[in-house]
């Protein structure tokens, strides 16, 4: 299904037009890159000249991109890119619904928008931006512990042990950053040389997943085998190759989590961040996780409805940041799972049929 139609990109000069015609004002540059690239005529390019205003040239700079072909349109956004890296930016977005592409869908092969994520039905999804986001996430918690450990200190006199111990708490947690973006980057590297090795017809997912089990304690029960839905088997990259099987049926109303997010600005920041790493979780990881009918109880205030469905049981799940005290209702007992992925726990009740 590779190749499956996106949109066509030229829509995005319709869908932002407006901003295009108010903010591009020197069209010179871009005139004489589409020049020499052969997309424009000698007559077009006066034509645009002719015209009297800023806005009058943009418009019609657009009007006549607008008839070309997708090569003219590339390299329009392209001459963007040095005077109106912004305009070149939004020219990049889902060329639907003008939004920015954050998934990768394994099987049509192609970039798509959140929005788009319910046209592609079961196709697994890869988070383009999760990776990013966790690092930034990281590097943003790290100042923040910087300023406010100088600002408890403002005014008073550190003693040289004191400094000390300051001074190699920084050293451990800026090295534990650089670590952890090192370690993306080899995961990424080392899932394309996997996928340049992969025998044809093999998909994307298959590569991500035996990459991903080297970062995640997980833990999966196998359902009653009348109920399964789809299984498979992934195979590790390790001299032992690691087999499981998993369940993959996975219906998450994803809308209804960013409504409970977008309706309740008064959550705290940290149940705010978990709600959205459940939702990139969900569509990062969907073979990973094994949802039965279930209600999640967010830590710090609660919230339930937020309904998963994959079968006939009924669980309970407790999710919260692994910075946070596990759940006074758990016990680590044979009836209790437990699955991290990233800073986030997972809890599940595994109750008997």
């Amino acid at each position: 299904m590779a190749g499956e139609d996106t949109g066509d990109p030229r829509n995005l000069l319709k869908l932002n037009r407006k901003l295009l015609i108010q903010d591009i004002r020197s069209i010179e540059p871009i005139l004489d890159h589409l020049y020499q690239c052969g997309d424009i005529t000698e007559e077009e390019a006066e034509e645009i000249r002719g015209k009297a205003t800023p806005q009058e040239k943009a418009r019609t700079l657009l009007d006549i991109v607008a008839t070309k072909g997708k090569k003219t349109y590339y390299h329009f956004r392209e001459s963007l890119k040095t005077l109106y890296p912004h305009l070149e930016e939004i020219l990049h977005r889902c060329p639907l619904h003008n939004t920015r592409l954050k998934l990768y869908c394994e099987v049509c092969e192609c970039l798509i928008c959140m929005d788009c994520k319910c046209l592609h039905g079961t196709h697994a999804a890869t988070s383009v931006v999760a990776v990013a986001d966790e690092v930034r996430s990281s590097f943003v918690s790290f100042v923040r512990e910087n300023r406010k450990k100088l600002t408890s200190k403002h005014g008073l006199e550190i003693s040289p042990p004191e400094r000390k111990h300051l001074t190699v708490w920084a050293e451990g947690r800026a090295a534990h950053l650089q670590a952890q973006v090192t370690r993306r980057i080899e995961q990424e590297k080392e899932w394309f040389i996997a996928r340049l090795y992969q025998r044809p017809g093999s998909t994307v997912s298959s590569v991500a997943e035996s990459f991903g089990d080297r970062d995640r304690s997980t833990s999966v029960e196998e359902p009653p085998n009348d109920k399964k839905e789809q299984c498979w088997v992934t195979a590790g990259q390790s001299r032992h190759a690691l087999c499981q099987v998993v369940h993959s049926k996975l219906c998450i109303n994803i809308p209804k989590i960013a409504k409970v997010i977008h309706e309740n600005p008064w959550l705290p920041p940290d149940d705010q961040r978990l709600l959205h790493r459940v939702m990139t979780l969900v569509l990062e990881e969907p073979r990973q996780v094994v949802w039965y009918d279930a209600e999640i109880t967010v830590q710090g205030v609660n919230i339930s409805g937020l309904k998963f469905t994959a079968g006939d049981k009924t669980n309970r799940y407790f999710v919260h940041l692994i910075s946070v005290p596990k759940p006074c209702d758990v016990c680590e007992e044979k009836n209790w799972r437990k699955t991290q992925y990233s800073d986030v726990l997972i809890w599940a009740e595994v109750t008997n049929q």
